[in-house]
């Protein structure tokens, strides 16, 4: 039996027909699941929503009294490791609206293959995953001796009943109850030395999350200077266990509006302007964060896990990430 996590926050528009798909999809292909919704105190009544669609398969309605992605996903772990003949959990976001059969029917392969965590690998264009490109990846690639999942924040994951369990027993910082999650699991299942592989997803479909660029970014950033300065003890860590996957082709798409990159060039320099840089270099509004200036930024911010709180370090660094994503 699999537990199907959906962790929400006002999702009561898509939650029923996700669930239906999910139903549908595990009676079709023999799997039994129980789907468990951890809910963010919506405010759109997504948890009623949520108990009242039929289907075939149990579900069970988690209610948070407080926000945070992370929040709901610490629910959905419990709730599997305290589950008796649970062989893990499927983690599907509650504004997906790309999930499909292969979704099921691979993840549920690969846990039942032993792997303990499993991370989705999905066709984007290049304006899409800023966060995993110019930071999360190339930093765990650093740390991993250049072998790293491509897409470690992805979301979606398959987590064993033994990860959940392992999960359930550590510290938990509060960057980990939002949307510092995805970074914080994949970073304790590697170092953790549990079994990890990638597969491929396809295309994720779900709503937008340009406009809540800086605050995942912040969150992100703050999970992972937190989490590192916890797991890493040497600069780099040789041996991960990862099977990989071929990196999906990227997907065409259209050049960002001239306004789009001059308003995002804007907040970047504000923000730089109202903090206090943790780096001596120098942004300006011309200033082009080339791959090798970016790679300098990385690494300068990188020495100071451990030793600036977190979320300074995350505060440091957005200017430029800014900058470099329009760059």
């Amino acid at each position: 039996m699999i537990v199907i996590g959906i962790p929400t926050y006002n999702e009561s528009d898509n939650i029923s027909i996700l669930t239906r798909k999910i139903d549908r999809v595990a009676n079709n292909i023999g799997l039994e699941v129980i789907i468990v919704n951890a809910d963010s105190a919506s405010t759109d009544d997504t948890a009623n929503t949520f108990m009242s669609t039929p289907t075939k398969s149990k579900k069970v309605s988690i209610q948070n009294s407080m926000k945070g992605k992370g929040r709901n996903i610490y629910s959905i772990l419990h709730y599997t490791a305290d589950s008796k003949d649970t062989e893990g959990c499927i983690l599907i976001d509650g504004d997906i609206t790309s999930f499909d059969e292969s979704w099921l029917v691979n993840q549920a392969e690969m846990t039942r293959k032993g792997y303990d965590y499993i991370i989705p690998t999905y066709a984007r264009n290049y304006q899409e995953g800023n966060t995993t490109n110019h930071f999360a990846y190339p930093l765990l690639g650093m740390h991993f001796n250049g072998v790293a999942p491509r897409q470690p924040i992805a979301g979606d994951f398959g987590v064993s009943a033994r990860l959940a369990r392992h999960m359930t027993k550590q510290r938990w910082h509060d960057y980990a109850y939002g949307y510092g999650i995805d970074i914080f699991l994949t970073l304790h299942a590697l170092c953790g030395s549990f079994k990890c592989t990638e597969i491929a997803l396809g295309k994720k479909l779900h709503k937008p999350s340009f406009g809540k660029m800086i605050p995942m970014f912040r969150e992100v950033a703050a999970s992972y200077y937190g989490t590192a300065q916890e797991l890493f003890h040497n600069e780099v860590i040789h041996s991960i266990s990862l099977d990989q996957v071929d990196t999906p082709k990227l997907i065409q798409a259209q050049s960002l509006p001239v306004d789009t990159i001059a308003g995002r060039k804007l907040e970047a320099m504000n923000i730089y302007v109202d903090t206090e840089s943790l780096i001596t270099t120098t942004l300006s509004p011309l200033t082009r964060v080339t791959k090798e200036l970016w790679v300098d930024v990385l690494i300068a911010h990188e020495r100071m896990a451990g030793q600036v709180e977190p979320r300074r370090i995350a505060e440091s660094i957005l200017p430029w990430y800014l900058m470099r994503a329009v760059t």
